[in-house]
């Protein structure tokens, strides 16, 4: 019996409508995977990625609630009309999800792949009109890593171990002391939800030159940034049957 091989990833830079149905939905990487994989593999730490990360907001009882899921969310939003969801997200700041994919994301709430977390706990800074920040010292990290906070840390650098491992790859080959993760502002979200509505973002996370720093909160889909995953293969024209005997008798 034969070992499986382990998937080949490739690149592809653009904007994320132009680069996403080149790959197979399923394996594009998330942000814990690229970090994770910075570890080894030096020529990632340079490159700013879009990930397969989904930050959510939505309100409940007409309180606002901040989300994170991974691929499985991601695709559902991503996967379906991809560049119309794309140009939405750039003209008005949110993808608002259909109540189909809103079911879909209490779902995977209930199976713990989409976590929702009261913003007040996250301790977040800043006076953005869109964004708000939190930073986790890379030789500290366990400081900084609250439980609230875990959700939006495991989708940017991993869990268990593996936060660790990253944190210290980015202090020791990044001479990284500190890096960020930024969330959507609750307050500017909060205007652009209505009660059980659920709106979506994009992620991306930055290069060892930019502080390796993880954006739960993008809305801008048109940078040229890379995306990593295994290339869709792209059937070849059909042989004609004089062409396939041809072929097999070679």
């Amino acid at each position: 019996m034969t070992e499986a091989q382990p998937q080949k990833y490739e690149i592809e830079k653009g904007p994320l409508a132009e680069t996403y149905g080149l790959f197979v939905s399923s394996t594009i990487n998330t942000s814990a995977q690229i970090s994770a994989d910075r570890i080894t593999d030096e020529s990632l730490r340079r490159e700013w990625f879009y990930t397969a990360n989904l930050p959510l907001a939505t309100k409940r009882d007409g309180k606002l609630l901040l989300g994170m899921g991974g691929n499985a969310a991601f695709t559902a939003v991503f996967g379906r009309d991809t560049a119309q969801v794309c140009q939405e997200l750039i003209d008005t700041g949110y993808i608002h999800l259909s109540p189909e994919q809103r079911d879909l994301m209490l779902r995977l709430e209930r199976s713990g792949e989409v976590i929702f977390v009261d913003p007040k706990d996250l301790k977040l800074k800043g006076k953005e009109d869109e964004y708000r920040e939190f930073s986790i010292r890379t030789g500290a990290y366990e400081q900084d890593v609250t439980v609230a906070r875990m959700p939006f840390v495991h989708a940017g650098y991993g869990s268990g171990n593996m936060v660790q491992q990253v944190m210290n790859n980015l202090q020791r080959h990044g001479r990284i002391e500190e890096t960020k993760v930024f969330t959507m502002s609750p307050d500017h979200a909060a205007e652009n939800v209505t009660d059980g509505e659920m709106v979506a973002r994009a992620s991306r996370l930055g290069g060892f030159g930019g502080g390796s720093d993880f954006y739960a909160d993008s809305r801008n889909v048109s940078l040229h940034y890379a995306l990593r995953g295994v290339r869709q293969v792209v059937a070849g024209p059909r042989l004609s049957g004089l062409e396939e005997r041809l072929r097999i008798k070679l």
